[in-house]
């Protein structure tokens, strides 16, 4: 990670703890704040990327990706960087995923066409 990246995490504190001087973002299901985030980077011409480290799907206690919304813009701009955790027998899982949404991802804003809105 570089200092110009941004990133988002349904843990905010957990996360800035491990990266200090990191901007952390609490991750809700709304992706506008994600949209955004990845709108700033840009048009400000900066370097940085987007990342969003979050629970895996089958996490028992996962509220924050459910079909559809958030989950469906990560899938559509971002890319699955890694999985890590420890698997247990019982129903707890504890794996975490990190995506990256790098700039010009297939749905992100700098590869759709001006006026029909479809992607190349």
């Amino acid at each position: 990670m570089a200092p110009e990246d941004v990133v988002f995490s349904d843990q905010p504190v957990v996360m800035a703890h491990y990266l200090p001087g990191a901007a952390v973002t609490r991750l809700r299901q709304d992706p506008l704040p994600l949209m955004e985030a990845e709108r700033v980077l840009q048009q400000g011409g900066r370097k940085g990327t987007l990342w969003i480290v979050a629970p895996a799907p089958s996490h028992a206690f996962r509220a924050n990706l459910k079909s559809g919304g958030l989950i469906s813009w990560m899938y559509d701009n971002c890319q699955l960087r890694n999985t890590m955790g420890v698997g247990r027998v019982d129903y707890r899982q504890e794996y975490l995923q990190v995506y990256r949404c790098p700039p010009g991802a297939p749905g992100s804003d700098s590869t759709r066409t001006s006026s029909s809105g479809s992607r190349r």
